[in-house]
């Protein structure tokens, strides 16, 4: 303990207090043991931490109740000596030593003052001392003189010792002294420093550029900086009165208290949220508050330290982008278009909901890569084109693509999307837009299905405005009247009127197509070489959705080419009615009998299977009347480069088949082959003007060696087909080197 004459201010001193022999304990002028010698706490059995620093009168509580006798005279001994200044010795004690055995002992205890450099007490040493050698020796007989001695020359050693030991104690004081001098020094430079810290804080506090304050557990402002008041609009002494309960929004305020409990429960040590204060003007006002727990030393809540800073400008940011997203979400859900976006990896992150309504599950893309989709009609070249596109990251526009639903059925979308990249240029992913044109491809099988009526048909059919001018006619009609379209478009139907009928003919049919919409009957009509002829003519009104008359419609037979329709039903059953060219019927028929033939004379023929390459976006730009008069040209073209025995055929839409008879090698069969790719590159020029590119793909099958029967023969120069337009189209291929590989 600093302070008293033990302490470590003189080494020299404290070594010797240490090593003497006898027991020496140190009070201050209050009886407080304030310091014991090593040779006291060997011999007292309490540790030495118990008796410092209590009175030492009650260091002792184990003492036997027979030295309460010199507990007393302790007592008195003590006080004598701080009233008097002088030191004083205690009576003899005899004791008895438990050990192995009880002895019987004697000690003899002194008490000396120690002064201050100011006269006055600083402590008390109390020395104990065994005597019982020399009361032994007393006892035995020992001549007085030597006791005597003896005991002078003890008492002397102890004077010489105390009187050191006092001296050493006095400049222990003044080291204290000093130190303590140092001390307030020390303590004046603290206070300087403190107060300027406060002025610091207090700066701080009041000059930051955020809301701060100190908060009670229970809600209530204890301390709040300008900046605060300025946010919340309230007075500093009118914000004192209040609590954050009675300022924050209702709404609010259950998730900041529960929080508040974590922190008071030490669960977790601070917390921000962002929520809403009433305002004093009475609005509503969006704040960011941290808030942290500062505990005194017993641990325990002491007050909240809340950082608030004002976000109302960042929050109606952030609400009106919310609310443009929101109003964004709602158009894309409700927009005939559906909103997709891809990552970097070309998966789906977000597909608008609207999608479900083309029966697609929107769960079946999230996550998935875009070429993972059931994509059905996807040619490999066009996927090779849309992945190569992707990667270069270019966009890419009005993609037709068909996919599965969930039931099975086919939905046609068509696909735009444009590359996204990132501040720093990486690219992404992509976002883009899909339409569901279904119904759009429904309607245009169901019109290329009415057009192929429309042109096929053998029945004349003209529709007119309602003032009755063409505005469109079928081959048929063309063929009847010897007219073409081009020649009468926007002409009134009255050039078709042979003169055999009278007005009131004419009269009465258009009062009857007025009243009942339709009129039906025989009619003479005349051809563009002057010939007349009689046709069944059937004429129907067309409404708009006002209820307005928008078109006419005429159709009609030739009643003198009825006269002979068992010739006219053998040409229909067995050719193409566009082309006129053999039909899959006949084309069976004939190769059927050029196997046949080349087993007879042990020869050989070919199938050539023809697709034509670009055909439909010419059907998509130009008009399926442009598409029908291509597919003429087609036939006309290479039938001209074909010889009298072979036979050329239309099975439908782009497709045709060459039957060569009597071919003497391979080699002529790819001669054939290469000149059919030529002529179909070749440029066609339609009536109108248009320029058309297109081009083929052959696929071919030898007779007899790749099949005997006309059915296997088209499968396997169809296979080869397949593997000619997958080559990249403009290219031919033998089923036979298929086999091979």
């Amino acid at each position: 303990m600093d302070g008293h004459p033990t302490s470590g201010t003189n080494t020299n001193f404290r070594a010797l207090f240490n090593g003497a022999p006898d027991c020496y304990l140190v009070v201050d002028p209050q009886f407080v043991v304030v310091g014991m010698s090593d040779a006291c706490a060997d011999a007292i059995p309490a540790p030495r931490n118990a008796i410092v620093g209590r009175n030492v009168f009650a260091a002792f509580p184990d003492i036997p109740a027979s030295a309460e006798q010199w507990l007393r005279a302790l007592r008195a001994s003590l006080r004598r000596v701080s009233q008097t200044l002088k030191p004083h010795t205690m009576p003899l004690e005899r004791y008895e030593a438990r050990g192995d055995g009880v002895k019987v002992r004697y000690r003899r205890c002194r008490n000396v003052p120690i002064l201050g450099p100011d006269g006055h007490l600083d402590y008390i040493i109390h020395r104990i001392e065994d005597v019982t050698a020399s009361v032994r020796l007393k006892q035995q007989g020992s001549g007085r003189k030597r006791l005597n001695r003896t005991l002078r020359a003890a008492a002397a050693r102890m004077e010489a010792e105390v009187a050191s030991r006092a001296h050493e104690a006095s400049e222990a004081s003044a080291q204290l002294k000093h130190a303590n001098e140092e001390l307030a020094r020390l303590n004046v430079e603290a206070n300087v420093k403190l107060r300027r810290l406060e002025e610091s804080f207090r700066a701080t506090f009041e000059q930051a550029a955020v809301g701060i304050a100190h908060v009670a557990p229970n809600g209530r402002w204890l301390r709040v900086n300008r900046k605060l008041c300025d946010i919340v609009g309230y007075p500093r002494e009118d914000l004192l009165r209040l609590s954050i309960q009675e300022i924050s929004w209702p709404e609010d305020l259950d998730a900041n208290l529960a929080l508040a409990g974590e922190v008071l429960a030490g669960t977790r040590e601070t917390f921000s949220i962002e929520k809403r204060y009433i305002h004093r003007a009475g609005h509503l006002l969006w704040v960011n508050a941290t808030i942290s727990l500062v505990r005194d030393e017993a641990g325990n809540p002491d007050y909240f330290i809340a950082v608030v800073e004002d976000i109302q400008k960042r929050k109606e940011a952030e609400l009106a982008l919310e609310d443009e997203r929101e109003v964004f979400r709602n158009l894309t859900n409700i927009a005939s278009d559906h909103f997709w976006e891809l990552d970097e990896h070309f998966r789906f992150k977000t597909v608008s909901k609207s999608i479900v309504h083309s029966g697609l599950d929107l769960a079946d893309y999230i996550g998935k890569a875009c070429w993972d989709l059931p994509f059905i009609s996807l040619s490999e070249e066009t996927r090779r084109t849309l992945e190569a596109t992707a990667k270069a990251h270019r966009p890419f526009r009005s993609v037709e693509l068909g996919l599965l639903d969930r039931q099975g059925e086919t939905c046609w979308l068509v696909v735009s999307g444009d590359p996204v990249f990132a501040r720093n240029g990486e690219f992404s992913g992509y976002r883009g837009t899909t339409r569901d044109i279904s119904e759009r491809k429904r309607t245009e099988v169901r019109l290329r299905q009415q057009a192929m009526v429309f042109n096929c048909t053998e029945e004349g059919v003209v529709i007119t405005d309602p003032q009755g001018c063409v505005i469109d006619a079928n081959p048929a009609f063309e063929r009847i009247t010897e007219n073409s379209l081009a020649e009468i478009r926007g002409q009134n139907m009255r050039f078709v009127q042979s003169g055999r009928q009278d007005r009131s003919f004419y009269r009465e049919m258009w009062q009857s197509i007025r009243e009942t919409g339709n009129w039906q009957g025989e009619i003479w009509n005349r051809r563009k070489s002057g010939d007349t002829y009689l046709a069944w003519l059937s004429i129907s009104s067309v409404y708009d959705e006002a209820g307005r008359i928008s078109n006419y419609v005429g159709v009609f037979i030739d009643l003198n080419r009825m006269k002979h329709p068992k010739s006219e039903l053998e040409r229909l059953a067995l050719h193409d009615a566009l082309t006129s060219l053999p039909n899959r019927v006949q084309l069976l028929d004939r190769l059927e009998h050029a196997v046949k033939g080349a087993k007879r004379r042990n020869g050989s023929g070919a199938v050539l299977f023809i697709d034509l390459d670009r055909f439909k976006p010419v059907n998509d730009t130009l008009g399926h009347r442009a598409g029908d008069e291509l597919l003429m040209a087609v036939a006309a073209r290479l039938k001209e480069r074909l010889r009298e025995a072979d036979t050329l055929a239309r099975l439908g839409g782009d497709e045709f088949v060459i039957v060569l008879e009597d071919i003497p090698n391979a080699e002529g069969v790819r001669s054939v082959a290469e000149e059919v790719i030529l002529q179909l590159e070749t440029p066609f020029v339609l009536e109108d003007g248009h320029e058309v590119r297109i081009g083929g793909s052959i696929g071919i099958a030898l007779f007899p060696q790749d099949g005997e029967t006309p059915a296997r023969l088209l499968e396997r120069a169809d296979r080869a087909l397949y593997e000619a337009k997958a080559s990249g189209r403009g290219a031919y291929r033998h089923f036979d080197s298929l086999a091979a590989t």
